[in-house]
């Protein structure tokens, strides 16, 4: 299921003709996890959020750096926090 997070990400990528693959290069991360993160399946850490702001505003596309945070925050708050995944 994806999470708001996951939406928001998802939709900007494709409204700026973006794909995951693409992303995923420029952020040096692997699809399956940048998947995962829009899935809510990998939690997101501070570091992936403010890379995926800043991927975002390279391509022209200013997204709210704070409401990114705050739905990776609301992604995150379902595991626990021995289970986040660490990069």
């Amino acid at each position: 299921m994806i999470t708001e997070y996951g939406r928001l990400t998802r939709e900007s990528r494709l409204e700026i003709g973006e794909t995951l693959l693409s992303m995923a290069r420029y952020l040096d991360e692997n699809v399956a996890y940048l998947s995962g993160t829009e899935t809510g399946r990998i939690a997101i850490n501070e570091s992936l959020a403010r890379r995926t702001y800043e991927f975002f505003r390279s391509k022209g596309l200013l997204l709210d750096k704070n409401l990114m945070q705050e739905l990776a925050n609301k992604n995150n708050s379902k595991f626990k926090p021995n289970a986040l995944f660490k990069r």
